[in-house]
């Protein structure tokens, strides 16, 4: 009988249990999630995957004995100013020591030239062979004041022969001083945007305007620019995102919209079943290489990189997480064979989707993820 009566309390207790256990499971929405919770899933992608990538990015930072090429991409990449060897950041190496000095595998010196009309970075060519400057026109400013963030109204910059600073608006002026109608202006148009003036007049004579600027590149053939097109694209998400969009014309925001729109539909059609976007299907070029697995990285990097910006708000997000999620594994798998620039252009991409997310909600924002010279540590 006592053993009876046991059991019957032994199963009301657990009947007890139970009826907490759902109490709690159906109650557990209402308390939200825990503080440090930085997971979230839509479409299979976990947030938490975005900042692992970031930190495993970061664990490698670059060194003064890089390319200034490759520090631009570093800026790119960490989207802010980033510790080096010897004490310095990558911004005080490049505008502070090396604009006006020697680089130490530079074949001339120094990084900037100065005369009575242009305070610009030296070409590839001019620099010396095999330490790139930059790549294409005017992407040493945009790595320091569209990716990095820099004030070219308040950032000075040493300049030859006696490292005299000036504000480094001046070599945004320089860079508006050589643009013109026929010029690749992928990296340009978005230093405009963000640093330029509304009207100018270039070297040629020509009037020049923001305006026309972005008229000027929509016109130009995507297929034949910077990284297969893509920073022509980027250049347009840069056009459309607000606060550049109100220095445009209405008609000109129309424009970029809609053709924003029409690459969207594109490159969203070309996407297979593992979320990699399809080089070859939009790939015109009939002189390009062979498409491998740096290539195919890359595309995937710098595409997601103006698609982030480009998506409406509140639209399906689902193959843009497959295709992120598709970026972090090929990036995973490729690792140290893939170039520095690409694996910067992934962590941009992803810093860009990451930050996003945070703005919509979707994502806790934990400010161990926020950039500052800080944030990684300088090699030994």
């Amino acid at each position: 009988m006592l053993m009876l009566k046991h059991l019957a309390h032994s199963a009301r207790a657990v009947r007890l249990l139970l009826v907490l256990a759902i109490i709690m499971y159906l109650c557990a929405p209402l308390r939200g999630p825990p503080e440090q919770c930085l997971c979230w899933s839509n479409g299979g992608l976990d947030a938490d995957i975005l900042d692992d990538a970031l930190k495993e990015f970061g664990a490698s930072p670059p060194t003064s004995e890089d390319s200034p090429w490759a520090l631009f991409h570093a800026l790119i990449g960490t989207g802010g100013d980033l510790p080096i060897v010897g004490g310095k950041t990558v911004l005080d190496w490049l505008l502070e020591e090396t604009s006006w000095t020697s680089h130490p595998d530079a074949a001339v010196s120094p990084l900037i030239q100065c005369n009575e009309n242009d305070v610009i970075f030296r070409s590839g060519e001019a620099f010396g062979a095999g330490s790139i400057v930059e790549g294409h026109f005017g992407q040493g400013l945009y790595a320091i004041v569209c990716a990095a963030g820099v004030d070219p109204s308040t950032q000075l910059v040493r300049v030859p022969p006696d490292g005299d600073r000036v504000p480094l608006a001046a070599m945004v002026r320089t860079l508006e001083w050589r643009a013109h109608s026929g010029a690749e202006l992928s990296y340009a148009v978005p230093v405009f945007l963000v640093a330029g003036r509304t009207t100018w007049t270039n070297r040629f004579g020509e009037s020049m305007s923001l305006d026309g600027v972005v008229q000027s590149l929509m016109h130009s053939e995507k297929t034949e620019v910077a990284c297969f097109g893509t920073h022509w694209r980027i250049a347009l998400a840069w056009a459309d995102a607000a606060p550049s969009r109100v220095r445009l014309s209405a008609k000109t925001q129309r424009r970029v919209r809609t053709e924003l729109d029409r690459e969207l539909a594109e490159i969203r059609s070309v996407q297979g079943g593992d979320g990699m976007f399809n080089l070859s299907a939009v790939n015109q070029q009939g002189s390009s290489p062979a498409i491998g697995l740096e290539e195919s990285v890359a595309f995937q990097a710098h595409s997601l990189e103006w698609i982030v910006v480009a998506i409406p708000g509140g639209s399906d997000h689902e193959w843009v997480d497959r295709a992120m999620a598709a970026l972090i594994h090929h990036q995973k798998a490729g690792g140290e064979r893939l170039s520095y620039g690409t694996r910067c252009h992934a962590a941009r991409a992803i810093r860009l989707y990451r930050d996003r997310l945070c703005a919509e909600g979707k994502h806790a924002s934990d400010p161990s993820h926020h950039r500052s010279t800080t944030d990684i540590a300088a090699p030994e």
